[in-house]
């Protein structure tokens, strides 16, 4: 693949994010990574960053993480996107303390109860 195609993903995969919200599950940003599989074949590694949760809030609720992660998706498709595309959901909050569980331990935890 090109570094022009390569840019080109990136660049969706960073416009993909803008915007998002849904619930109380906010995208900062998103980034793109051209990765490859076992057999070699190209795909789109999209990692959106999410505003921390609101105050209260442990992790974000299963159906907004879901919802963001549909719109990523379907903003991909319209921008053209023909590889494969993998969404990784992060928190763009400070890293937790030791001991504390972190708010990607706990959106694993969901998101392993729905996936899909």
């Amino acid at each position: 693949m090109s570094h022009m195609a390569v840019e080109a993903l990136q660049a969706a995969a960073r416009r993909a994010g803008e915007g998002v919200s849904a619930g109380i599950a906010e995208v900062d940003e998103s980034i793109g990574e051209l990765r490859h599989d076992d057999d070699g074949q190209p795909y789109l590694l999209v990692i959106v960053r999410l505003h921390p949760p609101t105050a209260g809030k442990e992790t974000w609720p299963v159906d907004d993480v879901y919802a963001v992660r549909q719109a990523v998706r379907a903003r991909l498709e319209e921008d053209g996107v023909d590889v494969p595309v993998s969404i990784s959901l992060a928190s763009s909050g400070p890293e937790p303390e030791d001991g504390d569980s972190s708010s990607d331990d706990q959106l694993a935890r969901a998101l392993r109860q729905t996936s899909h």
